[in-house]
């Protein structure tokens, strides 16, 4: 590889998180209780790197090597997991705990290998950035060493991840004994997006592609390769927790995308029933299953794999409006989701084991500006207008409907009503239920901002969805 291509512009966002991480890691070697300075450092690494691709956004950027390609909804993927992730470090900021150095320094590099997945033109790159990001998660699951479910979450992560990593290779394998290639683009070149009449693909093919499905449905958390999500939700650190339901998310949602509705976009009827029938399946495991939940944690991880549901139903189809409808739902999902964890963190400062629904009861009284913005993200997560949530699952809806699908669309409406009720409880919770003590929260500092800033949004969203829309449609 030539100096020329390494010092490219087009890999500065990547420098950016490289460099960062190496001085955070020598920073915190002459000083391991420097884990607040290292958070900055890593910090001001993912905001440089941000602008670095809104430059290379700005500038129009298409570029396709051998191994990296990039271009505007490459871009835009890899900023909304940017962004998501200053706000798991901003979070990360706010903590009272005395935490080790090393832990801002894993987020930087689960970003760069979620940045490496997004830009991947090959298996081969492919393959090193799921495993960077991969990696660094298992670690930050099981990074709470006094907590003996944090370290439990982490073992069963990264067995049930070591499987999935072994029949994605498999998979891998399996297309390029077929193909004698492992080049995203050869695959578009073999098929020129045509419709490929059934009896001409080998079985081999189409089970390498479903391997590969079926190891990144397990990394959305998509039932029923879902199992992992309460228990590494519930036992990791709330703060990697955070992060585990948002940036990744959208890394591996990015690269779906490419690989099965672009480069085998040609095969993509024979994965559309697939992609049906788990979507179906995600929604109504995630809208049933939240329902018996006590603890706040294990409800958040259901409320994710129902909301996966509904983004797998707008990847049905592989046409522009779909990725539109998509990428909104996305955005919405992750502000959500940031806020409802701050919220978490922002109990668990002060109560430390803080863990049932239960124990929000007063909550409204004890803190009151928390409780109402906790409130808005509630209403928005359950589908409730004006709030963005309504919008980001109308949309969908709306899709299917276009499609002719209205049965699902009936299905999923009625899924979404289940889903509803989780949400509402625990409104009821906070403000009907009574605690002669209520608990007490962070109320100052950033959780508090960033759980205000999301309210905000999806509040106000109602006024400028238009603008929203037309600004990814501009992406794509």
């Amino acid at each position: 590889m030539s100096l020329a291509l390494i010092l490219n512009p087009i890999f500065f966002p990547e420098f950016a998180l490289f460099l960062a991480g190496l001085i955070g890691i020598i920073i915190g070697l002459f000083n391991n209780q420097s884990h607040l300075l290292t958070n900055k450092i890593c910090l001001i690494g993912l905001i440089v790197s941000a602008l670095c691709l809104y430059n290379l956004y700005q500038n129009q950027i298409y570029i396709t090597y051998q191994f990296f390609t990039l271009n505007n909804p490459i871009i835009l993927a890899k900023l909304i997991v940017v962004v998501s992730s200053i706000f798991v470090l901003l979070c990360f900021n706010n903590l009272e705990q005395n935490l080790a150095f090393e832990l801002p320094v894993i987020v930087l590099f689960a970003v760069l290998g979620m940045y490496t997945l997004i830009s991947s033109n090959d298996f081969i790159t492919f393959y090193v950035g799921l495993e960077l990001q991969s990696l660094s998660l298992y670690i930050l699951t099981a990074s709470n060493r006094n907590n003996p479910n944090s370290t439990e979450a982490g073992l069963k992560y990264f067995i049930l991840g070591v499987i999935t990593t072994g029949l994605i290779l498999f998979g891998i394998s399996l297309i390029y004994a077929y193909t004698a290639s492992i080049n995203f683009v050869h695959f578009v070149d073999l098929y020129h997006n045509n419709s490929i009449n059934i009896g001409s693909v080998p079985i081999a093919l189409i089970i390498g592609l479903v391997l590969i499905l079926i190891g990144l449905l397990f990394k959305i958390s998509a039932v029923p390769f879902h199992m992992w999500a309460p228990d590494v939700y519930e036992g990791s650190p709330t703060i990697f927790t955070m992060l585990i339901a948002t940036a990744p998310k959208v890394a591996i949602i990015a690269i779906f995308i490419r690989i099965f509705l672009h480069d085998f976009s040609s095969l993509y009827h024979y994965f559309n029933p697939i992609i049906l029938l788990v979507a179906l399946l995600t929604l109504a495991v995630g809208s049933f299953a939240a329902l018996k939940q006590a603890k706040l944690k294990r409800l958040l991880a259901y409320s994710a794999i129902t909301n996966i549901g509904f983004i797998l139903l707008g990847l049905l189809s592989h046409d522009k409006a779909n990725m539109i409808i998509v990428t909104n739902y996305i955005i919405i999902y992750l502000s959500l989701t940031i806020a409802s964890f701050a919220v978490l963190l922002a109990i668990e400062n002060k109560n430390p084991h803080f863990t049932q629904i239960s124990e929000l009861a007063s909550f409204s009284k004890s803190n009151p500006i928390l409780a109402i913005s906790f409130t808005i993200c509630l209403l928005s997560l359950a589908g409730i207008p004006p709030f963005a949530g309504f919008f980001a699952k109308f949309y969908i809806i709306q899709s299917l409907i276009v499609q002719g699908s209205i049965w699902i669309a009936i299905v999923s409406v009625l899924f979404s009503v289940v889903a509803s009720f989780y949400y509402l409880n625990i409104i009821k919770v906070m403000y009907f239920d009574d605690n002669s003590a209520p608990i007490s929260a962070d109320s100052m500092g950033t959780l508090q901002f960033v759980v205000i800033l999301m309210a905000i949004f999806n509040s106000i969203y109602i006024f400028y969805y238009q603008n929203i829309m037309n600004l990814i449609n501009s992406v794509y």
